[in-house]
């Protein structure tokens, strides 16, 4: 079923974030020139906590816009997986991301390096809003690699996720349900309230449906977890972590226990 089938109260309101791809490509191109003067701040965003603060809030509004774009490209590939013009737009913003990821390397470096100062400016109460995140990043201390590597690391980004990257992109077509004489449309998401319906048939076409498909890309889903697999040994032991788990867990403070 195509979107234009689906009757309006069903579909997701994605021109509530822009209401045209000429809006989407002028947050775009803004973020982009954002992200291509960013490194002004390297070797200065530590010199005061003022200077400190400038680059937290030119850096926290580059992160906004990018997760609003992010947010409706994904959603229009979602919703419209044959328009080339939200394809380009997915793209153009996965690639902006690794850009930025690439360019602000040298922010966890510099802070990692002059952690002490980072500790005082985060008492100022113009900069006490940023002392969780500045702890997070001090926290990685002793899996920081040398500047060297970190760079080669960021760089490596966008190639060592290329597996997620293929799982996530794959949008397999499915056999519609037929609900009380009528083809509804399916897919991961309308799969779940299919599972919900009384009628037990229902449920069941919802599941054949779904994992015919994901039978004939078997073959391609060990491809990509495998690949994701070595993605995260490879970061484990650049990060010098124990193993997978431990790299996993770290952020989100879970020890062995």
């Amino acid at each position: 079923m195509k979107r234009n089938e689906i009757e309006e109260n069903l579909k997701w309101s994605i021109d509530k974030i822009y209401p045209s791809l000429d809006e989407f490509d002028k947050d775009l191109n803004e973020t982009k020139n954002k992200i291509a003067t960013i490194e002004k701040f390297k070797g200065t965003f530590l010199n005061s906590v003022d200077s400190f603060v400038e680059f937290m809030e030119y850096s926290e509004k580059i992160d906004r816009i990018l997760e609003k774009l992010y947010t409706y490209a994904h959603l229009s590939v979602d919703t419209e997986p044959d328009s080339p013009d939200k394809q380009t737009a997915y793209a153009n913003v996965e690639g902006l991301l690794e850009e930025y990821e690439t360019k602000t390397v040298f922010v966890s470096i510099e802070i990692l390096k002059n952690s002490d100062k980072v500790l005082e400016f985060v008492k100022d109460e113009k900069a006490k809003k940023y002392e969780i995140a500045m702890k997070h990043i001090l926290r990685m201390k002793p899996h920081k690699a040398s500047d060297e590597v970190e760079e080669v690391v960021a760089l490596a980004g966008g190639a060592l996720g290329s597996s997620y990257k293929t799982y996530s992109n794959i949008r397999p077509t499915f056999k519609p349900v037929i609900v009380d004489g009528k083809e509804e449309f399916l897919n991961e998401e309308t799969a779940r309230v299919f599972y919900k319906n009384k009628d037990e048939n229902v449920r069941k076409q919802a599941y054949e449906n779904l994992n015919i498909e994901y039978k004939k890309l078997e073959n391609v889903f060990a491809s990509t977890l495998e690949g994701n697999l070595k993605k995260e040994v490879f970061y484990s032991k650049v990060r010098k972590f124990k193993d997978c788990l431990d790299a996993a867990t770290f952020s989100d403070e879970v020890n062995e226990e």
